[in-house]
């Protein structure tokens, strides 16, 4: 009988922690990872919505705002000291072909800095334009192209005192004027010219 008591309290004793073993939920890893997700989103979106909107006007950009008080005038104005190695240096158009002249002179209107300081001498048509009657007339040698269908003229300056027209060629005479090429500012803009400009006799 002794025997029976023992087998019976045997398979209650592994039917109960069958039963205990049974009962136990195992680990759920998955959802244990996705509960700390939900509670993260959870705490964001209360953060969100416990602050305040703010706004910035600060540029999307790390560059500096520019300045409201910006002077880009020194920036836009052309050269206007000559170089030194131009300082002494002639350039003689009269020597030249009808062709190559009128290259030289789009030349020194595109790039003049190129010929600051230079001495050129230069033939053309003598031209007179601005208002001659109320202002100073402005005096210029104009070349035409090979095939006398587009002209370039150049600004000049006699040296010493001269009276227009008593001390001028007429217009639309043939002159050869030479002078030293230099740069002035006028009404905010930078012009060129001969200046000391002298007419050659021929």
């Amino acid at each position: 009988m002794r025997k029976v008591i023992y087998v019976l309290a045997l398979c209650l004793m592994t039917v109960w922690l069958s039963g205990c073993a049974g009962g136990q939920q195992p680990p759920k890893t998955a959802g244990s990872v996705q509960a700390i997700l939900d509670a993260a989103e959870k705490d964001t979106a209360s953060d969100t919505a416990s602050k305040p909107e703010t706004t910035t006007d600060a540029p999307a950009s790390d560059a500096p705002a520019p300045s409201s008080n910006t002077d880009t005038t020194g920036d836009v104005l052309p050269q206007t000291q000559p170089k030194p190695e131009n300082i002494g240096k002639t350039v003689d158009l009269t020597t030249m072909s009808s062709t190559m002249v009128y290259a030289e002179v789009f030349s020194m209107t595109r790039f003049p800095e190129d010929y600051l300081g230079k001495t050129i001498t230069m033939r053309g048509q003598f031209t007179v334009y601005g208002n001659t009657k109320s202002g100073t007339p402005y005096f210029a040698v104009v070349i035409a192209d090979a095939t006398a269908c587009c002209s370039q003229g150049i600004e000049f300056v006699l040296a010493g005192e001269h009276t227009y027209p008593d001390d001028y060629p007429k217009e639309g005479e043939e002159i050869t004027v030479t002078g030293q090429y230099q740069s002035y500012e006028e009404s905010g803009g930078v012009y060129y010219h001969l200046a000391d400009a002298e007419i050659v006799s021929e």
